[in-house]
C-alpha cells in the first residue's frame, strides 16, 4: 500500500517539475527571440539612414531609405514598417537653430546640417501566452544619421 502512494507522489513531482521547466524553457526561448528581432530592427534602422545620409540630396529620397530599411530585415524577420524623415540645423558661430524648412527652400547664414532619421517597427508575438503578460509587443528602433 505505501509503494502506491509513492508512485503516484512520484508522478505529481514529476507533473510540477515538468510544468515549470516548460514555463522557463518557454520564457527562455521568448526572450532570446524579442532581442533577435529587436537588434535585426537596429540594423534595418541604420541601413535605411546610411542610405538617406550619402548625401544632401540622398535625405530628401524617403522612398529609398524605407526601401533599404524593409530591405535589410526582410531576410531575418520579414516584412517590418519603416519611416524616414530630415531635418535641417543652421549653425551661425555656434549658435544651432532649428530650420522649419530645409534647403533649397530654407535660408541660413551659416552652415547646414541635415539629419536623416529612419524609425524600424514589428510587433513581436510571444510563442505561447503567459497570464499577467502581454501576448504581444510592439518594437521599435530609431537611426539617426547626418548627411555628408
Amino acid at each position: 500500500m505505501r509503494r502506491k502512494r509513492q508512485r503516484g507522489s512520484a508522478l505529481i513531482e514529476l507533473v510540477l517539475v515538468v510544468t515549470v521547466l516548460s514555463i522557463v524553457i518557454l520564457g527562455s526561448i521568448d526572450f532570446g527571440r524579442i532581442a533577435y528581432m529587436a537588434m535585426a530592427l537596429t540594423n534595418a534602422a541604420r541601413a535605411g539612414a546610411m542610405v538617406g545620409s550619402q548625401s544632401a540630396s540622398d535625405s530628401n529620397n524617403f522612398t529609398a531609405m524605407r526601401n533599404a530599411a524593409s530591405a535589410s530585415a526582410s531576410a531575418d524577420i520579414g516584412a517590418i514598417t519603416a519611416s524616414a524623415t530630415r531635418s535641417c540645423e543652421c549653425d551661425v558661430g555656434g549658435v544651432v537653430t532649428v530650420m522649419a524648412n530645409c534647403p533649397p527652400t530654407g535660408v541660413c547664414a551659416g552652415v547646414v546640417r541635415i539629419r536623416v532619421s529612419v524609425t524600424a517597427s514589428k510587433t513581436f508575438n510571444m510563442l505561447a501566452p503567459f497570464r499577467g503578460l502581454p501576448s504581444s509587443v510592439n518594437l521599435s528602433r530609431t537611426a539617426i544619421m547626418r548627411a555628408q
